[in-house]
């Protein structure tokens, strides 16, 4: 119970930015933003951090923080775009939660068993949710799931979430013995099961890219068991899916196989994630240094459909422009380089360092994500990401410090 003191801050903030998604979109991300300054503050109270500790980084974020201020800045001087200063505070927000749980981890090292134990207790939650919902319901087989999904405000969102319990439970399969392997592997099957029900593509390769990166560390010869378990959790997921498959555009892994058959051209196979980035090019264009600002997305397309881009670059460079993208996307590269440099050298069964696997898990399969979807737009996902890279920041510093 003393650990759990130590780290119910932490816990507290992963259980809820997994739930926080009722609003909509742009209220759900400055609710995230403010909880994750609450957080920051508190974490700065709490830990007393030095500012020695994360020395190399302290300059890059400074010039982040400059440059999306003056990419607000200059759109509204050149009366362009919409220049929102609450997104501008969303991306600060998360560069600042990075931070804080960084520190988190660099300081008691078991709070990456909390961080995991709180998101597989929020997919316990959202399965409960939804199976009281889907027996409230009179015909739950005619309720549009896709708009309309419980305690979300669009099912994609909900693959996202549930993506990111699937890739923790896991690793928590492949890491624990026991009991708690037993109760993460129930989680898995629970979390894939509702990824595979809600249809989303993208986030299902996503996961399977951050699990097969585990395989590093967990290698087959000496994790065997482990594996097996996720094999026949991952064939229960799909018949338990399948069984609940409500039959509707969008949904179910079934539709997922249907919709990718039947595609007859790259872009209608990507959800015409091609017309939307084709689209943007020209604004892109247009202001290429810094950017149309915050939520730019939404003064570009022409219709209230969608509000995001669909991908990271193209988020980043629509809003922040080439400035800002290199100094987000070049701070987050290096980190993600030296940390898989580190992750190939280091893995191997007797390895004692849990966040670096997890971290690495987490980071691919947002970023590859990312590549389809608004995970450097929404705050949930931002939010993981933020997690995932603050536990490689972690490993880095502690294999650093083991060196001195």
């Amino acid at each position: 119970m003393k650990k759990m003191r130590n780290a119910w801050p932490v816990v507290a903030i992963v259980l809820v930015i997994g739930l926080m998604n009722i609003s909509s979109s742009p209220q759900n991300n400055w609710n995230i933003a403010l909880l994750q300054i609450a957080f920051l503050m508190g974490s700065i109270l709490c830990l007393r951090p030095s500012l020695n500790e994360t020395q190399k980084l302290n300059p890059i974020m400074l010039l982040i923080f400059l440059s999306i201020a003056s990419s607000n800045v200059f759109a509204t001087l050149d009366s362009a775009g919409i220049a929102d200063w609450p997104r501008a505070v969303n991306i600060v927000a998360h560069m600042g939660f990075a931070l804080a749980v960084f520190h988190w981890f660099i300081r008691r090292p078991s709070v990456v068993h909390w961080v995991v134990t709180a998101q597989m207790l929020s997919v316990l939650i959202y399965f409960i949710v939804i199976l009281g919902y889907w027996n409230y319901l009179a015909d739950p087989y005619s309720h549009q799931w896709f708009a309309h999904p419980p305690m979300f405000n669009h099912i994609r969102h909900v693959g996202t979430f549930l993506m990111v319990g699937t890739v923790i439970a896991s690793w928590g399969v492949l890491n624990y013995r026991e009991v708690r392997r037993s109760l993460a592997w129930v989680i898995f099957v629970l979390a894939l099961s509702m990824l595979l029900w809600s249809g989303s593509r993208g986030a299902a390769l996503a996961a399977c890219g951050g699990i097969t990166l585990l395989a590093l560390r967990f290698p087959l010869a000496h994790t065997a068991r482990g594996w097996a378990l996720l094999a026949v959790g991952s064939v229960m997921a799909f018949t338990l899916s399948a069984v609940f498959d409500v039959d509707q555009n969008g949904l179910g892994w079934l539709s997922a196989i249907r919709r990718s058959v039947a595609a007859t051209s790259i872009d209608q196979l990507s959800s015409s994630r091609l017309t939307i980035w084709t689209y943007l090019l020209p604004f892109i264009a247009e202001r290429p240094w810094f950017g149309w600002g915050g939520e730019a997305f939404q003064f570009a397309w022409p219709t209230r459909s969608i509000i995001q881009a669909h991908n990271g670059l193209f988020q980043l460079m629509l809003e922040w422009g080439a400035v800002g993208t290199l100094l987000i996307l070049g701070l987050l590269g290096w980190i993600a380089i030296k940390g898989g440099l580190l992750y190939w050298k280091t893995a191997s069964p007797q390895s004692t360092d849990s966040a670096l696997p997890l971290g690495m898990a987490l980071v691919t399969a947002l970023l590859i994500l990312s590549l389809v979807d608004g995970v450097f737009y929404h705050g949930t996902p931002f939010a993981f990401l933020m997690l995932g890279f603050a536990m490689v920041g972690a490993s880095l510093y502690r294999a650093a410090a083991g060196k001195n």
